[in-house]
Parts: structure tokens; sequence; C-alpha cells
């Protein structure tokens, strides 16, 4: 399911803002897996995967694929 997956979330030469977390946020809520992808004009003096897993924990979610500068983050609906 997740490589039938369009990223749905491009993160870019401002990096990672407020703003960005949020948008996660909100998609993971609604529908559980979110795909994110580091453009080209991402800083490229940090490391893709560092970057990417502090965004899961900020996130609260979980990178359950992770190609390159794509990752797919899996976040499971709180219990009612």
């Amino acid at each position: 399911m997740a490589v039938k997956l369009h990223p749905t979330v491009r993160i870019g030469k401002s990096g990672i803002t407020q703003g960005i977390i949020s948008e996660i946020d909100q998609q993971l809520k609604a529908r559980q897996l979110v795909k994110v992808k580091l453009l080209k004009s991402f800083s490229a003096d940090r490391n893709k995967r560092e970057v990417l897993s502090q965004l899961a924990g900020r996130t609260s979610s979980e990178i359950v694929k992770l190609n390159g500068g794509v990752a797919v983050f899996y976040r499971d609906k709180p219990k009612a």
C-alpha cells in the first residue's frame, strides 16, 4: 500500500517548519500513512535519514519505508 502512495508533503529549502509538522500531523490523523519527500533544494549538508527520523519523533509516528529522500510515516489511530 505504501508503494502506491504519492508524496503529499514535500520539504524544500525552508526545511522542517512548524507548518510542515502540523500538516503531517493532520494527514496522519486522517489516513494513518503519509509519504514525505525531501526535495533537491533541501539542505544537502544534512543527513536525510537523521532529519526524517527527527520528523518521525516530532509527529509521534514511525517510518515504515525509507528510500533516499522519501519516507512513509505511520501512526495508529487512537482507540476511542
